[in-house]
């Protein structure tokens, strides 16, 4: 399977309790490090979609009914159904391209508490 040499940009999902935060980052590990620091409980990836900053702008629009504060959006029925759907159309291991320290597109992954 090829391996990527660097961090591929794009927009994450990330969920704490009953929110999900939809943000775009250059580089998800760190992204995700700086995420978890300002985070009193674990944080959980779902999902990151390689792509530009207007993907994430689009769907935060797209989801923009619900959103809580930021980027953080209140875990709902059609944002879920959102992240089914591409677990669906994607096969995580199909996608999974990343060097080992790098989450699979759906590997969820939670972080230290």
């Amino acid at each position: 399977m090829r391996r990527l040499d660097r961090p591929v940009p794009g927009v994450y999902f990330v969920r704490s309790g009953g929110f999900i935060t939809i943000g775009f980052a250059n580089n998800l590990d760190v992204r995700i490090g700086g995420l978890q620091v300002g985070n009193p409980t674990a944080i959980e990836l779902l999902a990151m979609l390689p792509g530009p900053r207007s993907l994430e702008r689009r769907l935060h629009s797209l989801f923009g009914e619900h959103r809580e504060r930021g980027e953080w959006f209140r875990v709902n029925d059609r944002l879920t159904d959102f992240l089914t759907s591409l677990r669906a159309i994607y096969r995580p291991e199909a996608l999974d391209q990343k060097e080992p320290s790098q989450p699979s597109l759906f590997g969820a992954r939670r972080t230290a508490e």
